[in-house]
C-alpha cells in the first residue's frame, strides 16, 4: 500500500508536535527546578552567627528564618521563632488584660449611657454627684468615727488585761475578739466606702 502526500504530511505534523510537547514540558520542568531553587534562607544559629543557605536544617526552624530571592537577595518573606512556654503565658495574659479592659470600657459606656437617660442635662448630673459625694464623705466620718471608739475601747481593754496578767478574766479577751473582728470590719467598709468615692 502506497502512503500519499497527505499521509506523509500528517506524520511530519505528528512527529513535529510530539517533538515540541517534549521540549515544552522540558523547559517548563526544569524551569520549574530552577525557580524551587531560586531561593535562600538566612537565620541566626544558637551561637548568634548569620547562617545564608539554600535549606534551613530541622533543628534549626525553631529559631526563625528569613527567605531570600537568590539573585537580588531580598528578603520575601520572614518566619518568626517559635515561641517559647513563657512567651505564650505573657500573651494570653496580655489578651486576658486586653479583654478586661475592653469588658470594663463596654461597662463604663453602659453607666454612662443610663446617667444620660436618668438626668436632663449636664447641671442635673453634677447636683446628684455632689449629692453621692456628700454622702459617701459623711458615711465615711462615720465609720472612721466609729473605728477610733473601737480601737481606743480595744486599748483600754489591752491596758488591763496586761495589768492584770494571767488572772484577766475569759469574758475581757472575748469582749477584746469581739472588738478585733469590729475593728477588721470597719477598716473593710472604710476602704470599700473610698474606693465608692472615686
Amino acid at each position: 500500500m502506497r502512503r500519499g502526500w497527505s499521509d506523509l504530511t500528517k506524520g511530519r505534523i505528528g512527529m513535529w508536535w510530539s517533538a515540541f510537547v517534549a521540549i515544552t514540558s522540558f523547559v517548563l520542568l526544569s524551569g520549574l527546578g530552577f525557580s524551587a531553587q531560586a531561593n535562600m534562607y538566612r537565620w541566626v544559629d544558637e551561637n548568634g552567627r548569620t547562617i545564608i543557605s539554600n535549606t534551613v536544617p530541622p533543628s534549626q526552624v525553631h529559631l526563625g528564618y528569613e527567605v531570600l530571592d537568590a539573585d537580588t537577595a531580598q528578603v520575601i518573606r520572614r518566619v518568626e521563632p517559635t515561641k517559647t512556654e513563657e512567651e505564650l503565658a505573657a500573651e494570653r495574659e496580655a489578651a486576658r488584660q486586653e479583654e478586661a479592659r475592653r469588658e470594663e470600657q463596654a461597662r463604663q459606656q453602659q453607666r454612662d449611657q443610663m446617667l444620660l437617660q436618668l438626668y436632663s442635662d449636664e447641671e442635673a448630673l453634677v447636683r446628684a454627684r455632689d449629692i453621692r459625694l456628700g454622702d459617701i464623705e459623711s458615711k465615711l466620718a462615720a465609720l472612721r468615727r466609729a473605728l477610733e471608739r473601737e480601737q481606743a475601747l480595744y486599748n483600754e481593754l489591752k491596758v488591763e488585761v496586761a495589768a492584770a496578767g494571767s488572772e484577766a478574766s475569759a469574758k475581757i479577751v472575748s469582749e477584746m475578739e469581739s472588738i478585733a473582728k469590729s475593728i477588721e470590719a470597719y477598716r473593710s467598709a472604710i476602704q470599700q466606702t473610698e474606693q465608692d468615692y472615686e
